[in-house]
């Protein structure tokens, strides 16, 4: 019995000093969440949390006027541009809508909600010269299951080459 009991310990330490090694340095990109969260990392300072396991918030920008809650959807489209739709309850300066779309522009540091789908589209293009193609999106949830196997996304610096 105390064979399996050491045996299980030196197999537990083992793994956990592989992990380790594979993990970014920055705690900021591979911290997933406590025990009564989720936590998912975007490009710095944004995060995603979700705190009753089933709709998704964004947090990020202490002068935000947006409360962003019920994310279904979302894209990084180049690490710079992240795309959300919320379907629920989403408040944009003080008003309650059923659905919102909303542009986070990390260079900006800025969030823009739009309650109508084309204007949203449009400004895509005019502004950002991004193209959108709904069908890429992805939940929270699919981009979190990844992260948690793996503890990578695509927006993820990679710190390996800059080491």
């Amino acid at each position: 019995m105390r064979i399996i009991l050491v045996l299980s310990i030196i197999i537990s330490f083992f793994n956990c000093i592989g992990g380790v090694k594979d993990q970014h340095p920055d705690p900021y990109y591979h911290e997933t969440g406590g025990w009564d969260y989720r936590r998912m990392p975007l490009t710095k300072p944004l995060e995603l949390i979700s705190n009753d396991k089933i709709t998704w918030g964004v947090i990020g920008y202490k002068a935000n006027i947006y409360s962003i809650t019920s994310i279904n959807k979302m894209k990084c489209v180049d690490s710079l541009h992240y795309l959300f739709r919320s379907l629920g309850t989403v408040y944009i300066k003080g008003v309650e809508y059923n659905q919102a779309w909303f542009i986070a522009d990390i260079k900006d540091k800025s969030i823009d909600g739009y309650t109508d789908y084309q204007i949203f589209t449009d400004l895509l293009n005019m502004k950002y010269n991004i193209q959108i193609d709904t069908a890429t999106w992805k939940s929270p949830d699919d981009y979190y299951k990844e992260f948690v196997k793996i503890r990578k996304l695509p927006w993820i610096p990679d710190w390996k080459e800059n080491r």
